[in-house]
């Protein structure tokens, strides 16, 4: 659900009241967001994210930062693995996709119709994911023979 919002100044005092300042033009209810809150906030104009609508995930506060961290990071660790690999290739070019959208895309809503993976919440807990599998590709590499060959009829069925 999104809130759309003028710039304003929103300022929680002790005894739970809050202030509006600036003018603000609000539709809906934005203030819910800073309800256990007790201090001054300035939002900028925009859109106001209030929920995923998906149980456990939390609405993600900086997601093009947390997105640009995770992508790095993916991209170095796949530099320990050989160039020729399907699984560098294909994950790189992914990666570097997306990176340039996060680049160059500051609106959400833009920016998760152009990825196309869901919400951007979504698409960070998969980048968190590819770079959990980018660690464990590098230690269990798989780009390297077998050692043993495999019995003759391990690939037919029905056998």
């Amino acid at each position: 659900m999104y809130y759309t919002l003028q710039y304003c100044t929103v300022q929680s005092s002790v005894d739970g009241t809050r202030t509006v300042r600036s003018g603000a033009t609000l539709i809906g209810n934005p203030l819910l967001v800073l309800a256990s809150q007790n201090t001054s906030r300035r939002i900028m104009a925009g859109v106001l994210k209030k929920t995923t609508g998906l149980v456990g995930l939390a609405v993600s506060q900086n997601p093009h930062e947390r997105l640009r961290i995770l992508y790095s990071k993916i991209l170095a660790s796949l530099q320990t693995i050989p160039k020729d690999a399907a699984y560098r290739t294909y994950t790189e070019q992914l990666i570097n996709d997306r990176f340039d959208l996060v680049k160059s895309e500051p609106d959400i809503e833009k920016l998760e119709r152009k990825i196309n993976c869901g919400q951007i919440e979504e698409v960070i807990v998969q980048a968190e994911n590819e770079l959990s599998l980018s660690r464990k590709m590098v230690e269990w590499k798989p780009w390297e023979p077998l050692i043993e060959e495999p019995p003759t009829n391990q690939w037919k069925w029905p056998i």
